[in-house]
């Protein structure tokens, strides 16, 4: 829909010229905040969510409306996925009429290789909280700069899949804690994805993982 359409306020040309002036959402991004057993579209100060996924393809559908909705919000974005994943967000961001380029361009949009940026922040199988904020820091400075403190920043991350992958459990879950601990500082709104056969046999640890977020989308169903 456009930004005239539903009402809110016209986009800044030099600011939204990486978007469409139309731009439609396939889907809209429902969560569902499973511990308070009710639905919510809204998205809060403290957003932390997680997409359960089976298929990629719908992981990269739901990552790029996550982030594409923030661009039309005038929120800058980063990414932090493996180079396959990175490619897949990236080719549905374009397909949903944004100009990754510009965007890119424009420092709106930072992406981070997830295997590199794992051995970096949680060399051992205990990461350091200062390694994870001394990552952003930059980043975020940069983004205050642009948009100003108070905007939000939206992150897609997958490092901890990565972890998981690795059967690096207790890593996963203490990433989940310091990145907390991170959103206490700055306004991040975050997307984690995890591959849904991470937890075949593994209930407790799902439970776990879902209890470091405000937020859980469940592993939609194959055709």
């Amino acid at each position: 829909m456009s930004r005239d359409e539903s009402g809110d306020k016209t986009a800044n040309p030099d600011q939204k010229a990486y978007t469409s002036e139309i731009w439609k959402i396939d889907r809209p991004l429902w969560f569902c905040r499973v511990y308070a057993g009710r639905m919510s579209s809204a998205v809060y100060p403290h957003h932390h969510a997680v997409q359960f996924y089976g298929e990629e393809k719908n992981l990269y559908e739901t990552v790029a409306s996550f982030l594409g909705q923030g661009f039309l919000e005038e929120q800058p974005a980063v990414i932090i996925a493996t180079g396959r994943h990175t490619a897949g967000i990236l080719d549905q961001l374009q397909h949903r009429m944004i100009d990754i380029k510009r965007a890119q361009r424009l420092g709106d949009l930072v992406v981070f290789d997830a295997e590199r940026l794992l051995e970096t922040v949680a060399p051992t199988d205990v990461p350091e909280y200062r390694h994870i904020e001394s990552n952003f820091e930059t980043v975020m400075n940069a983004f205050a700069e642009r948009h100003g403190r108070h905007t939000p920043v939206r992150v897609y991350g997958e490092m901890v899949d990565l972890c998981w992958k690795q059967r690096r459990y207790d890593t996963a879950l203490r990433i989940e804690v310091s990145w907390n601990d991170l959103t206490k500082r700055h306004r991040i709104l975050t997307l984690c994805g995890y591959a849904m056969r991470n937890f075949l046999n593994e209930t407790m640890l799902f439970d776990e993982v879902c209890r470091q977020h405000t937020h859980v989308l469940p592993a939609r169903l194959a055709h």
